[in-house]
């Protein structure tokens, strides 16, 4: 049951229009909001610690077809392959040295 003051709220949208030091003053304030509540789980009560920018571009479509493309490779190369036959010579060697 929604509320009527309540709305769909976009929190991603939300943190995506903050500045640097909006975010962190915000980090700061839920340090101190959440740090005394055991029910918040650990990741969620932890500071960002990631100050690196990003090296790239995460294009999750590239990523899935990459994988799929790699695992239909290993299949292809794998239904190719011919299993090994052994000449009449060689079955004579094997039955020998089994005996």
């Amino acid at each position: 049951i929604q509320l009527p003051y309540e709305k769909d709220i976009d929190e991603d949208e939300l943190l995506a229009m903050l500045s640097p030091e909006e975010l962190k003053e915000l980090q700061s304030e839920m340090d101190v909001i959440i740090a005394p509540d055991d029910s918040v789980p650990v990741g969620q009560r932890q500071k960002d610690q990631t100050e690196k920018p990003p090296t790239g571009t995460f294009d999750h479509r590239s990523l899935v077809d990459y994988l799929y493309w790699e695992k239909e490779s290993k299949r292809m190369l794998e239904e190719e392959r011919v299993p090994a036959t052994l000449l009449p010579s060689e079955v004579r060697c094997q039955t020998l040295k089994g005996s």
